[in-house]
């Protein structure tokens, strides 16, 4: 990154991960030179001592369009505010007040930069393709989705598959690293700074691995403060993770969070997940009348999974089948015991063993072999 900024403001600058800098400008026409010759992908501003930041931001704007722009104020400046959303500013950070933000204002600023310019290519050794992305969803908190997601993808892993990622992307209190009693080193949120700028082996180092051979990427939101609007930052994230794995199984928040829709917004397969009781069956379909009108979700890459099945239950398969209109792909028998044993124990619900998995994980083990054929 470059900076133009007065000596005192610069002083109160720290340099965290992901900041490099390879250059400082006087003016305006330094920065841009500075910008292109060091291929700089951020720009830290400041406005000039009682002057206006708006010809220098005006200028980037103009030739250096890929570069993401952080204004830099002394105090929180309605004028220099003002200027900064006028001319595209990406971050503002009041320095030194806010000087533990920057690092994650520059990444973001980074990626929007990228985007804006065209030029959103993850660098680094990752694979051209992208391995299929499994969504696990319900409206309805309860229903047993993160024991479906965690079971899915623990079965795709003993099926052969070569490599499955279970991403959880509940960011504000997570739930797979507590089911799987995880204690992640790092997490999905060290990565949202960096989004744009994935290679494998970063991937691979946030990734916590549990007991059963299954790869984890846990949110690490519990107790951290994360932009709700990070959609971006995750898609490009689950671009990367889908170039690194065969398949990639996200647990969803029952919220659409931003980051919920991004991940929605480019799976292969939706997986709705439904008790067979009338509230439940009510929510799900106001759930997937939300992602039909305004997420614009294709109905061909929806499936409602039964979790919680009985014979005597309150609502059968075919009448939920024609309240979602879309099929029921599998249906998770009852298992109180065995499920609460599995969650005790911080293991999936399906073991290493076919023999020594109970009903409900053979259950979700078929619907592992019918899905692995559909992503």
């Amino acid at each position: 990154m470059v900076l133009l900024a007065p000596e005192p403001l610069a002083a109160a600058i720290r340099w965290g991960e992901g900041m490099l800098l390879v250059g400082k400008a006087a003016d305006a026409a330094e920065l841009v030179q500075c910008c292109r010759l060091a291929q700089a992908d951020v720009a830290l501003v400041a406005a000039p001592p009682g002057g206006d930041p708006g010809p220098v931001l005006r200028q980037l704007g103009e030739e250096v369009p890929a570069v993401g722009r952080v204004l830099l104020l002394p105090t929180p400046d309605f004028v220099g505010l003002r200027e900064g959303m006028r001319y595209g500013i990406d971050e503002v950070i009041v320095l030194p007040r806010e000087v533990g933000e920057l690092a994650p204002a520059v990444g973001r600023a980074r990626l929007t930069g990228r985007q804006r310019g065209g030029a959103v290519t993850l660098t680094g050794a990752l694979p051209p393709r992208l391995g299929g992305l499994i969504t696990v969803w319900s409206a309805r908190g309860g229903a047993g989705k993160t024991t479906i997601s965690t079971g899915l993808a623990q079965s795709l892993h003993n099926s052969g598959t070569d490599r499955v990622l279970l991403v959880d992307l509940d960011l504000q209190f997570g739930g797979v690293e507590g089911q799987l009693d995880l204690t992640p080193g790092r997490s999905l949120a060290d990565l949202l700074p960096v989004a744009g700028e994935l290679d494998a082996s970063l991937l691979e180092a946030v990734v916590t691995r549990h007991g059963a051979g299954l790869h984890v990427l846990c949110s690490g939101g519990l107790g951290r403060q994360i932009d709700p609007g990070c959609g971006q930052a995750v898609a490009a994230i689950l671009g990367a993770c889908r170039r690194c794995h065969d398949v990639v199984v996200a647990d969803l928040p029952s919220w659409l969070t931003d980051p919920a829709l991004a991940a929605i917004a480019q799976a292969t397969l939706i997986l709705y997940v439904v008790t067979p009781d009338v509230p439940a069956v009510q929510a799900m379909a106001r759930g997937l009348q939300v992602l039909r009108q305004q997420a614009r979700v294709d109905p061909a890459r929806l499936g409602v999974v039964i979790n919680r099945a009985q014979r005597r239950a309150d609502i059968q398969a075919e009448e939920i089948a024609a309240v979602a209109g879309v099929p029921v792909l599998a249906q998770i028998r009852a298992d109180y015991w065995k499920i609460q044993g599995a969650l005790s124990a911080g293991r999936p619900v399906v073991e290493r063993s076919p023999a020594r998995t109970a009903s409900v994980g053979r259950d979700i083990a078929r619907l592992a072999e019918l899905v692995g054929g559909l992503t």
